[in-house]
């Protein structure tokens, strides 16, 4: 499901840097997810800022004192927060 994702971000008969760093971020974070001793919800937050960051730490790491990074978190941690709620109410009413 990630490398599907990273194709529909961006169709290229090769992986680039931005996508191979994509799906390794997002495979990792499925991973990840397992061992979180957190609620679902937190769990979810706290991997899309680390995700965020390690896209940003190997991509642009000039770009992460600047308020662009800020922007970007901001912006991953509220869309992923309301998809979260989004899927988690289609699921309870299942």
């Amino acid at each position: 499901m990630v490398v599907m994702a990273a194709l529909i971000l961006k169709f290229a008969p090769v992986f680039e840097n931005e996508i191979l760093i994509f799906c390794l971020i997002g495979a990792g974070a499925i991973l990840a997810k397992k061992y979180l001793p957190w609620q679902y919800f937190f769990g979810n937050l706290i991997l899309i800022a680390l995700g965020t960051l390690i896209f940003y730490v190997f991509l642009m790491p000039d770009l992460i004192i600047s308020s662009v990074f800020v922007k970007e978190l901001v912006l991953n941690l509220i869309s992923g927060a309301l998809i979260f709620a989004f899927l988690n109410f289609l699921w309870q009413n299942k």
